[in-house]
């Protein structure tokens, strides 16, 4: 971590390797709902454009050249029914639901009387912060190598076997 040179998932490379530069919906459930990709003509390298429900890759000979590609394009997405979600109105949802009735899993000792005990002091605060992504220590990225009877996937995950079931069908081989 300190002199460069330990490895991470983006470190990983295979023989004709090609990258793709990926942009998923601003908004969780939202979709694609137009790609003009008239920005792409004249910039070398382009091989393809790869339109998902959620998100839009363009695939190119060297990364750089993939991620100006997506720059260049002009995505008109449709935000779905999140789409009017604000930071307020989740904070105020959280509050109101302490008003709900609640329920212990689990109940040790005497709370209520230690809390009526003299000179027993209740203390509160809240504490708040905002929906934030998770923060990993690379970009995130991964590397597939795709033969007939196997698929080679690089990738930091903290769901290796979620990676490998899902990698598995896609390529259409066993888990295995």
């Amino acid at each position: 971590k300190l002199d460069g040179s330990a490895k991470y998932g983006i470190d990983a490379s295979a023989p004709g390797m090609v990258y793709a530069a990926v942009l998923s919906a601003p908004v969780f459930g939202g979709s694609v709902k137009a790609v003009d990709a008239t920005g792409l003509k004249g910039l070398p390298g382009i091989l393809r454009v790869v339109r998902l429900n959620d998100a839009v890759a363009v695939v190119a000979d060297k990364y750089w050249r993939a991620k100006k590609g997506l720059d260049a394009l002009k995505i008109e997405w449709d935000p779905g029914v999140h789409g009017g979600v604000q930071q307020a109105d989740l904070e105020k949802g959280l509050r109101d639901a302490l008003d709900a009735p609640m329920f212990s899993v689990e109940k040790k000792g005497e709370p209520d009387a230690a809390f009526a005990a003299p000179g027993a002091k209740l203390v509160e605060a809240v504490y708040e912060a905002p929906f934030l992504g998770h923060a990993p220590m690379e970009p995130l990225n991964c590397t597939v190598q795709l033969a007939p009877d196997r698929v080679d996937v690089w990738i930091s995950t903290q769901a290796p076997m979620a990676v490998l079931q899902t990698a598995a069908k896609e390529a259409g081989v066993a888990p295995e």
